[in-house]
């Protein structure tokens, strides 16, 4: 007697997994929440030329803060108005009623006497003197007749001075005085001597 076989039932299939392809397109490889809004990429772009901007413009202000610094010594009358170039200085116009060049120059008389002065007594006691006849002569400022000024490190002035000697008679004389307003004493007389010219200058 045969006996019925069960049913037998088809065998249960599993599908593969389902594999993210290697290279996905480059649309899809970013998700849209992480990308860069359009604005912040024109903002990147911009970066460049936005430092060229400021660069030019810290440049261009650099040189209006000098030229202004120019206009502001003129206004305070240091004798900026009727200068000249004269190889490498500049020529002081309407001496006379600069009071800067003027005052600089008394202070240059009064070094040049406070150094004979001082001369004078190492001399007393020297077999002989280290000075000219002329330039051992305490002087009196008479005025500037003529100056030139050079930027170096401060303000170098270059002063033909008119003085009295104690005979009574007039003399030339050429002084350089160097300004420092930032050190003290803020001005030092490098220079005091007869002038090789023998007539003053008008």
């Amino acid at each position: 007697m045969a006996f019925p076989q069960p049913h037998a039932s088809p065998p249960h299939r599993f599908s593969p997994p389902i594999k993210p392809h290697p290279n996905p397109p480059i649309n899809q490889s970013i998700p849209k929440s992480n990308r860069p809004p359009p604005e912040m990429k024109n903002s990147i772009l911009t970066l460049p030329l936005m430092a060229t901007l400021i660069t030019i413009s810290i440049s261009l202000s650099i040189v209006i803060g000098n030229c202004s610094g120019e206009e502001e010594e003129k206004s305070l009358g240091l004798g900026f108005r009727g200068w000249r170039k004269v190889g490498g200085r500049t020529r002081v116009s309407d001496v006379d009623r600069n009071e800067e060049v003027q005052r600089l120059g008394r202070f240059s008389v009064e070094e040049h006497n406070k150094n004979v002065i001082g001369v004078a007594k190492n001399d007393a006691a020297a077999a002989t003197p280290s000075l000219s006849e002329e330039e051992e002569e305490v002087l009196e400022f008479r005025r500037v007749v003529a100056a030139e000024r050079q930027v170096v490190s401060g303000i170098k002035y270059y002063l033909r001075i008119e003085a009295e000697r104690s005979g009574g008679d007039l003399r030339v004389f050429d002084a350089v005085v160097v300004v420092k307003p930032w050190v003290r004493p803020p001005k030092q007389l490098l220079h005091f001597s007869p002038s090789s010219s023998s007539s003053s200058d008008d």
